[in-house]
């Protein structure tokens, strides 16, 4: 996130504006940033608040494992949630692989699931404080919402049990709506089941059940007048 923080603001800070008295720079592209930016006023603190499309995988973990130790499930039953190839050495194993299909700029328009053209284009502002590591300086974070379909794949060795983890997966998902909410996930809808497949390597056999998500997820990045008088103090040495 640092190196693209710093592409920004190197981007954003023209010839004219290097020009200017070194604060003004900083304060005017700083500016630049902020207003760019769409300011609710309702916005919420962020700490801890919005999830990433990988901190969404990582809670549905969370949630496998919950399950997992309230049942007590042994070893045999154990759920191998990954994000690689099937692996049909562990054929013996419930495997369930999740893949992104489909990712937009959020959308709050109305509409299904990725109908809508009213995208959020620009981020959002969610916090402007005083720089608590600088003094006298500002700090913004800035939030980009993004609208993502996700597969997951239940794998087993016989279509039975693997329509029962597929069914299993679609309540637990349902039941632990509430815990994605509460962990900043924004939305997670369920969307689809596509059809039943069947995958055969070296005579052995796997049975899927694809099913697909939508999910509303957020990428933070923050902004720091400090770090723009830096980038700028280097780029005016490197013209002298």
């Amino acid at each position: 996130m640092a190196d693209n923080e710093s592409s920004l603001r190197t981007d954003i800070l023209s010839k004219e504006l290097s020009a200017l008295p070194q604060r003004v720079v900083v304060t005017d592209a700083y500016n630049v940033v902020i207003q760019s930016a769409v300011n609710l006023e309702c916005r919420g603190r962020t700490s801890g608040a919005a999830k990433s499309l990988t901190e969404f995988y990582n809670l549905v973990r969370q949630v496998i494992l919950d399950l997992e130790r309230r049942e007590e499930t042994t070893k045999q039953g154990i759920i191998c949630l990954t994000e690689e190839d099937l692996d049909f050495k562990k054929s013996d194993q419930i495997t369930i692989v999740f893949s992104l299909v489909k990712r937009k700029p959020g959308a709050f328009g109305k509409g299904a699931p990725f109908e809508s053209t009213t995208l959020a284009m620009t981020p959002i502002l969610r916090e402007e404080l005083p720089d608590p590591d600088n003094p006298g300086y500002k700090r913004a974070v800035l939030g980009y919402c993004y609208d993502n379909e996700v597969r997951f794949t239940i794998f087993a060795r016989t279509n039975k049990i693997a329509n029962k983890y597929a069914e299993k997966f679609e309540s637990l998902m349902m039941e632990y709506n509430w815990f994605f909410l509460r962990e900043g996930v924004q939305k997670c809808w369920f969307l689809k089941r596509d059809s039943d497949f069947t995958v055969e390597e070296s005579n052995a056999k796997m049975y899927g059940r694809p099913v697909h998500y939508f999910v509303r997820t957020e990428d933070l990045t923050t902004i720091s007048q400090k770090t723009i008088e830096i980038i700028e103090i280097q780029r005016s040495t490197q013209r002298k």
